[in-house]
């Protein structure tokens, strides 16, 4: 997942290292976000949570991308 990620910031961000630092350091913050929250979370409900990010994500990302390239 990290890697088509990676290609679709570079194409945002005009440069692969500010698209590896984005995505890398996305990764890391949610990853320690999950971790904090595992213990108070049903692991079915964090289940259902991943499986819900990972298909609404190539779903959403290309709509967000275009959005913010409307702005600049």
């Amino acid at each position: 997942m990290e890697i088509p990620l990676i290609q679709r910031f570079v194409l945002f961000l005009d440069h692969p290292v500010y698209a590896f630092a984005a995505v890398v350091f996305t990764l890391l913050l949610a990853s320690g976000v999950g971790s904090y929250v595992s213990g108070r979370v049903p692991h079915r409900a964090m289940l259902a949570l991943l499986v819900v990010v990972i298909l609404v994500n190539p779903l959403l990302l290309p709509f967000v991308i275009q959005s913010l390239l409307a702005i600049r």
